[in-house]
C-alpha cells in the first residue's frame, strides 16, 4: 500500500501543478572503467593504471581518481601510483562526458608487503691485480620492477679514495694485500642490500702509465689521424697496446693511424700491457669536426688578389674579384644573386672588399687601378638591388682601399694621387658629406675608425698613416714619416691605440702611436719580409699578431705594450692576408701556397691542411664560428665554408682583418 500511495500520489500532484521532464533518464552517459596490469602490486612499486572509459555519444572531457587512501587525487587520464604501506585499497574512477553526464567505476587494490627481489652485486676482471693498477668495477646489482638510484662503494684500503657513489668505478691498490670490497644499493622507495668480495693485489714492481697524443689538433671528418703512443713503464717496457677509437674500430698497433668519416665525440681509449702483465688505460674525447662545408667557385678563370669574403647580418655572405661582379651566397652555400660592378663603366683590377653597415646595406668600390676609368662607390640592399650610387672624379686611384663604416653609421671611402683624400658619404642618400685632403700621395690601404669618430688610413708618398677627426679636420698624425703602406690594414684597441702594417724599401714593420699620433713603438721582422696586404690583429689578452710575406714568411706575435717579440711561427711560402684569432686563442692565416694553418697561443702549429694553389685572402671568422676563405684552386676562384668547431672570433678588440667579419673596420 505504501508504494501504490507513493506513486498516487506523484501522479496526483503531476495533474493538479505538471511536471517538467529533465530528461536525466534519456540523456546518455560515459561508461567508466578501468583496470592494472597485475592482480596485486609490492609496496613500493608503481602501478600503472590502464583507462578503459569509452562514450559513444561523445567524448570524455574529465577524469578524477580517488585513490583510497590520503594521497592526493589525480585528474589524468592513466596516472601512476606508488602505495607505500601494504593493505586493501578501493580505487575510484570518475569521468565527465561531452554533456556533462558521469560515471563511476571502482575497483578493489591490494597492496601486499614489499617482497620484490633485490640484487647488490658486481664484478671486475681479473682474480689479481698488480699494485696501481686500476681495478674496474662493473655493477650487476638488479631490483624487480623498480629502479636502483643509489651507490655506495667501500674498496677496503682506508686511504683517502676508499670510497665511490659512481655506479662503475675504478680504484688502484697502492700495496698489495686483500681488499674487501663492499657495493650498498639503495632502490626508489628506500631499500638497501649490500655485496661483499675480495680483490687480490700483488706487487709486480711500478706499472705502466699509458699517455697518447693526437694529431692533428684539430680534427676533421674524412682527415688521416695519427695516434701516438707515449705509454712509459718505469721498471719494464710495455709489450701490448690495445686501442679502442669510440666508433667499434680497434687496433693493436703503437702508433696506428685512424680515419674518422663524420663529425662527432668520439672517446679513445689506450690499454697498455708491461712485461709483468700489468695494465694501465687513458681516455680522451676526440671532437671530429666537418670540415669543409661547402665550397663554390666563383670565377672559372679569374684573380683574387686581396679581396676577402664579407659576412652580412643575416650570415649572406659576399665576395668579388676582377671580373667585377659582387655574388652573394647564402649559408647553404646557394648563390642567392649577382650584381654587375661594371655597369656603369667601371674598370680595372678590383682590390677593393665589401662591408656591411649596421642596416644590412653592402658597400663596394668597384674598380679603383685604372684611372682611364670610372670608380663607384655602391650601395647594395641586402636583396641585390641598388640603393644608391657614388661617383669618383675621373683619374682617381683607390687601390686596396675598401670601404668601412663611421661611428655615425656612414660610409668612409678615400682616394690616392691627385686630390688624394679621405671622403665621408650619406649612407641614406649617398651624397658626399666632408672630403679631406691627405698629406703625401693621398690615401690606401684599409681605413679604420674608431668609437669618436676618428678616422684613420695609410698613406702612400713614404708618409706611413693618418687621421682625420668625426667632422674630417686632419690630425696631426703623419708619425710614421718613413714608411709605405700599401693594402695593409690598421688596428684600434680598447685604449685607442692604433697598430699598422708599413713597409720601408720592401721591408715589412709595425707600427703602434697613441690616440694622440705618438708613436709608440716599432717592430721590425726577422728575417725580413712584406707586410703588404697583412695588417695587425689583436688577441684577448692584448698580444699583437701580424703575418709577414715571402722571403721572411712568417706569424709573428708582439707584446702590445712594447712591440717586443714573443714568438715566431716561419713559413717558407709566406702569408699574404691578415691572421684571424678564434674563440680560443688560436691564430689563422692562409699562406701562398693555398695551405691554412692554424697556431696555438704558445706558437706551436695546431693544425695545417691545403685547400688549394694560393691564399693571397684573409680567414674571416663569421659569430657563429663558420670560417669563410677566398683562394685560388689553378685558375678558379673559389669561396669556402670551414666548420672547426668555433663559437666565433676571439672577445678582443679587432681580432681579424677590418675588425668583424661585416669589415666594418669600427672600434669595438
Amino acid at each position: 500500500m505504501k508504494k501504490l500511495f507513493a506513486i498516487g500520489t506523484c501522479c496526483l500532484l503531476c495533474g493538479l501543478f505538471g511536471c517538467e521532464d529533465s530528461g536525466e533518464a534519456d540523456r546518455p552517459a560515459p561508461v567508466a572503467a578501468f583496470t592494472t596490469e597485475k592482480e596485486s602490486y609490492a609496496a613500493g612499486e608503481k602501478i600503472g593504471f590502464i583507462n578503459t572509459s569509452s562514450f559513444d555519444a561523445g567524448e570524455i572531457i574529465a577524469y578524477e581518481w580517488d585513490f583510497g587512501d590520503e594521497s592526493a587525487r589525480s585528474t589524468k587520464k592513466e596516472p601512476v601510483k606508488v602505495y607505500n604501506e601494504a593493505g586493501s585499497y578501493t580505487v575510484r574512477l570518475t569521468v565527465t562526458g561531452s554533456n556533462g553526464a558521469v560515471d563511476q567505476s571502482e575497483n578493489s587494490l591490494v597492496i601486499r608487503e614489499d617482497d620484490r627481489e633485490l640484487v647488490a652485486d658486481f664484478t671486475f676482471e681479473k682474480e689479481e691485480y698488480a699494485v696501481g693498477e686500476p681495478v674496474a668495477f662493473v655493477n650487476r646489482s638488479s631490483f624487480e620492477n623498480g629502479e636502483i638510484v643509489g651507490y655506495a662503494w667501500n674498496f677496503g684500503s682506508g686511504d683517502a679514495d676508499d670510497a665511490s657513489t659512481e655506479e662503475n668505478p675504478s680504484k688502484r691498490y697502492s700495496a698489495p694485500g686483500d681488499y674487501t670490497v663492499q657495493l650498498t644499493v639503495t632502490t626508489d622507495n628506500g631499500r638497501e642490500k649490500s655485496c661483499q668480495k675480495t680483490v687480490t693485489v700483488y706487487d709486480a714492481g711500478t706499472p705502466p702509465v699509458a699517455a697518447f697524443s693526437v694529431a692533428p689538433g684539430i680534427v676533421l671528418a674524412g682527415d688521416e689521424v695519427t695516434f701516438t703512443d707515449l705509454s712509459t713503464d718505469e721498471d719494464g717496457e710495455v709489450v701490448a697496446w690495445a686501442w679502442e677509437f669510440g666508433d667499434g674500430a680497434t687496433s693493436s698497433e703503437r702508433h696506428p693511424l685512424h680515419t674518422y668519416p663524420e663529425k662527432g665525440a668520439y672517446k679513445v681509449t689506450l690499454t697498455v700491457t708491461d712485461d709483468a702483465g700489468v695494465t694501465d688505460r687513458q681516455e680522451q674525447t676526440v671532437n671530429v669536426w666537418p670540415g669543409v662545408v661547402w665550397s663554390q667557385e666563383i670565377e672559372a678563370s679569374s684573380t683574387l688578389r686581396g679581396v676577402i669574403p664579407t659576412v652580412g647580418l643575416d650570415g649572406t655572405i659576399y665576395v668579388t674579384s676582377d671580373k667585377l661582379k659582387l655574388y652573394a651566397y647564402d649559408k647553404s652555400g646557394s648563390r642567392r644573386w649577382v650584381y654587375d660592378l661594371s655597369q656603369d663603366g667601371a674598370g680595372g683590377q678590383q682590390k677593393s672588399s665589401a662591408c656591411v653597415g649596421t642596416d644590412g646595406t653592402v658597400y663596394i668600390l668597384a674598380g679603383g687601378s685604372d684611372k682611364t676609368k670610372n670608380i663607384y662607390l655602391y650601395a647594395i640592399r641586402p636583396d641585390g638591388t641598388r640603393k644608391w650610387r657614388y661617383a669618383y672624379p675621373l683619374g682617381a686611384v683607390t687601390g686596396y682601399t675598401s670601404p668601412a663604416i663611421h661611428i655615425s653609421g656612414n660610409v668612409l671611402i678615400g682616394n690616392q694621387g691627385t686630390g688624394g683624400s679621405v671622403i665621408l658619404v650619406d649612407k641614406d642618400s649617398g651624397q658626399e658629406m666632408w672630403r679631406t685632403l691627405t698629406v703625401g700621395g693621398g690615401l690606401t690601404g684599409m681605413i679604420a675608425s674608431d668609437k669618436a669618430g676618428t678616422a684613420y688610413f695609410g698613406l702612400s708618398g713614404g708618409k706611413g698613416y693618418g687621421a682625420v677627426d668625426a667632422g674630417g679636420v686632419l690630425k696631426s698624425f703623419n708619425v710614421a714619416d718613413t714608411y709605405d703602406v700599401n693594402g695593409t690594414s690598421i688596428a684600434i684597441d680598447a685604449e685607442g691605440n692604433t697598430y699598422a702594417g708599413v713597409q720601408k724599401s720592401g721591408a715589412g714593420a709595425v707600427v703602434s702611436c697613441d690616440a694622440a699620433g705618438n708613436r709608440r713603438w716599432v717592430f721590425t721582422p726577422d728575417p725580413a719580409g712584406k707586410i703588404d696586404f697583412s695588417g695587425p690583429v689583436l688577441g684577448a689578452d692584448g698580444t699583437v699578431y701580424i703575418s709577414v710575406n715571402k722571403t721572411g714568411g712568417q706569424i709573428a706575435a708582439l707584446d702590445g705594450q712594447t712591440g717586443r717579440q714573443l714568438w715566431q711561427y716561419l713559413c717558407a711560402d709566406g702569408f699574404g692576408g691578415t691572421p684571424a684569432v678564434d674563440c680560443y686563442g688560436n691564430i689563422h692565416c692562409g699562406d701562398n701556397a693555398g695551405w691554412y694553418h692554424v697556431v696555438k697561443p704558445d706558437g706551436t702549429l695546431l693544425f695545417k691542411k691545403q685547400l688549394g694553389t694560393n691564399m693571397w685572402s684573409s680567414p674571416v671568422i663569421a659569430d657563429d664560428g663558420m670560417i669563410y676563405v677566398n683562394l685560388k684552386d689553378g685558375a678558379a676562384c673559389k669561396l669556402i665554408a670551414f666548420d672547426m668547431g668555433l663559437t666565433g672570433p676571439a672577445d678582443s678588440p679587432w681580432p681579424q682583418r677590418a675588425c668583424t667579419a661585416a669589415h666594418m673596420a669600427l672600434q669595438r
